[in-house]
């Protein structure tokens, strides 16, 4: 059975991983490309699988 609180949860899940996003997107800018790869990668292991 699911809990209703779980759609609220995941709107604001989504919105802080958007918001994350544009933030590091911006912060990008000023890092050589090499950090960007590194980053990119430690970002994309650190998220969890499909929900």
């Amino acid at each position: 059975m699911e809990h209703p609180n779980d759609d609220i949860l995941m709107k604001i899940l989504l919105k802080i991983l958007a918001n994350m996003s544009v933030t590091i997107r911006t912060s990008l800018d000023y890092v050589p490309n090499n950090s960007t790869q590194i980053l990119s990668f430690l970002i994309s292991s650190s998220l969890p699988g499909p929900i």
